[in-house]
């Protein structure tokens, strides 16, 4: 580096899950190593301060993708067995709608288009409003309730998670490690 620079030396290094940057003050002569996932400074002996960005495909999106993918099957199998015995055209037609939104936004969210986020927080809204209806007629169905509840906390989850923004969105949101929480709320 430069002579005029405060930086003597900048070295880089992934020890575990958290790359780390290490900065030596010339001015001072003390050590400070600095995240690179949340630029607040640490001291941890082994380099690791576990901070993590959650990016990709994995944790609860990954369940969420594979449960999208299951009930494509069900609820196509659904409007299959209603049609088959003469049910009403609204459950034929609400199953094989549920069928091609679930399996489309699966295939969006699959192949990482943040499109999908949008298009699973419509059809997830719109599953919640039908099973609310369900609800309001006095349909207190395990079933009912279940998939309301699921429907309203997959809304959440698509709407709040870290994940999701840093996948689909390209956001930088850093989950802390005890330390870095810690210490930003000593400095609020």
């Amino acid at each position: 580096m430069s002579g005029s620079s405060p930086y003597a030396q900048v070295s880089y290094w992934n020890p575990g899950t958290c790359e780390q940057r290490a900065l030596e003050f010339s001015s001072k002569g003390t050590s400070t190593i600095l995240c690179v996932a949340c630029h607040q400074k640490t001291m941890c002996e082994t380099g690791d301060c576990g901070c993590k960005i959650h990016r990709g495909i994995g944790g609860w999106l990954a369940f969420a993708i594979v449960l999208f993918w299951l009930l494509t099957v069900w609820f196509a199998l659904g409007a299959w067995g209603a049609a088959s015995h003469g049910r009403e055209l609204f459950l034929i037609y609400t199953g094989g709608f549920f069928s091609i939104a679930f399996g489309v936004t699966a295939y969006l969210l699959t192949t990482k288009k943040k499109t999908g986020v949008q298009l699973i927080l419509a059809v997830l809204f719109l599953e919640a409003f039908v099973y609310f209806t369900h609800l309001l007629q006095g349909s207190y169905a395990v079933t009912t309730v279940a998939y309301f509840v699921g429907s309203v906390l997959g809304m959440a989850y698509f709407a709040r998670s870290a994940r999701v923004k840093n996948t689909y969105y390209g956001e930088k949101i850093v989950t802390p490690c005890p330390r870095h929480a810690r210490t930003s709320q000593e400095n609020d």
